[in-house]
């Protein structure tokens, strides 16, 4: 089978240049990266220093706490049974709180909740990306979480309410709904779910998805 071409993060077009310090996202050129480094420079040098993986249990994770300036990739346990959590219930509850819930989110073509997988794509077409496992606890009243406001901008606040945020990879059903390491690929997915705006087939796949209105609560700001 042929190898698929590198394409650059910001354009999709083919590309060669590496980021020199975590060495895992490319770009056609010195103006695409430039335009990227807001958003890479959060977890890049973090992400070439992080430690082996603890075991075979541990994934990749982002950690947005309340009161910190910046995230943090993390290990976290996997969750060893059947469970509403993608990660560790104990690592997850240490992290964001006993009272957590979990949903899994992502971009893509389509109405939101529209299934979503990785892949190829042509050349100048963005590529489909795998969901996300978010894991919260928060309510309306909740204070902005100052992590998450220094990156996403403070308007967007006004609108979701997570206290600390722990973000891990996830398959999907289609893939057996296992898990994976938070990727850097994946900070573009993250940051449109964060920055969308409150339309009414989100809320409604919100409430559908959890099953109750208990999700409209606790993760929009209304």
């Amino acid at each position: 089978m042929a190898t698929q071409p590198s394409i650059c993060f910001v354009c999709y077009v083919p590309a060669s240049l590496e980021c020199a310090r975590c060495e895992l996202i490319k770009y056609c050129d010195a103006v695409c990266q430039k335009s990227d480094w807001p958003d890479h420079k959060l977890i890049c040098k973090q992400r070439s220093e992080m430690p082996s993986r603890p075991s075979d249990d541990h994934y990749l994770a982002l950690f947005f706490p309340t009161d910190e300036p910046k995230p943090r990739l993390i290990w976290v346990r996997s969750q060893p049974t059947v469970s509403k959590l993608h990660l560790h219930q104990a690592d997850v509850s240490n992290l964001v709180g006993e009272d957590c819930d979990c949903a899994e989110a992502g971009t893509g073509p389509g109405p939101i909740g529209t299934k979503v997988e990785a892949g190829p794509s042509p050349a100048g077409k963005p590529p489909l990306m795998p969901p996300l496992g978010t894991h919260y606890t928060t309510e309306p009243h909740y204070q902005k979480n100052k992590c998450l406001a220094k990156w996403v901008g403070e308007q967007w606040l006004r609108q979701i309410a997570p206290r600390s945020l722990l973000v891990a990879g996830a398959n999907g059903p289609d893939a057996g709904d296992g898990h994976r390491d938070f990727e850097m690929r994946d900070l573009r997915t993250l940051k449109s779910v964060l920055t969308m705006d409150v339309a009414d087939e989100y809320v409604d796949f919100a409430i559908n998805r959890a099953g109750s209105a208990r999700m409209k609560k606790v993760w929009l700001r209304i």
